[in-house]
């Protein structure tokens, strides 16, 4: 599993976009949102509860909720609740992204780095990551501080590398624990192969986690690693 793993795609938003505004309509398709998602992810969720998340889910994007709009795409790409269909999924998530939804922009930017699904374009590629970076999108952070600590396709720097990993730790408290989670599996996976700051940050986070998030962290990171 690379780094556009599906983990990425369930985010609750607990905030609100600038160009929604405040309207009680927003408010309402955020609130949707959030429920359709909760019980897609509820543990023995029963057919007719996924399904009518999933419609809700559709019926939001439909309404060009970029949340929504990025789920769905990302769907669309895996052929996960809906029927396949790359061509449909990748622009739902380009104008997610062209909404500055971060982790829309990630979707994007990452495959244009790797050349996968969309024309390689790596410096494009970057360019959207950094803004995706900006906007709050774990990946992205991960990523780039990754790259700017080896070195890799940009001009190794600790000090931006680090910048990018504290983003990546200080959202440690707000994050959903799905995120949180993920984010200690990247830590810990990156701090095996030698990046030293990752391997601080999961050092001294690793003592927050329950025993059922340790757990959680082994499954992910064997999920992580490129087969």
């Amino acid at each position: 599993m690379n780094e556009r793993g599906r983990q990425s795609r369930n985010v609750e938003v607990n905030f609100r976009f600038p160009e929604l505004g405040f309207d009680e309509g927003a408010e309402r398709r955020r609130s949707s949102f959030n429920r359709a998602l909760q019980n897609l992810n509820r543990p023995n969720a029963s057919k007719e509860s996924i399904d009518d998340a999933v419609e809700t889910m559709q019926d939001l994007s439909r309404q060009k909720f970029p949340p929504a709009m990025y789920i769905v795409g990302g769907w669309k790409v895996d052929g996960e609740h809906v029927p396949k269909n790359s061509e449909d999924g990748l622009a739902l998530l380009q104008k997610a992204a062209d909404k500055n939804y971060g982790p829309a922009l990630y979707e994007i930017g990452i495959r244009q780095v790797e050349g996968c699904d969309l024309a390689r374009g790596e410096g494009n590629g970057l360019d959207l990551l950094r803004q995706a970076a900006t906007l709050g999108s774990l990946q992205a952070q991960f990523h780039l501080g990754t790259r700017y600590e080896q070195g890799k396709g940009v001009p190794r720097k600790l000090d931006r590398a680090r910048r990018y990993f504290r983003l990546c730790a200080a959202k440690g408290v707000a994050l959903p624990e799905r995120e949180y989670v993920q984010a200690m599996a990247w830590f810990e996976l990156a701090g095996e192969q030698g990046l030293a700051e990752a391997k601080t940050i999961f050092s001294k986070e690793a003592a927050n986690l329950t025993p059922s998030q340790a757990a959680w962290v082994r499954t992910l990171k064997a999920q992580l690693v490129p087969k």
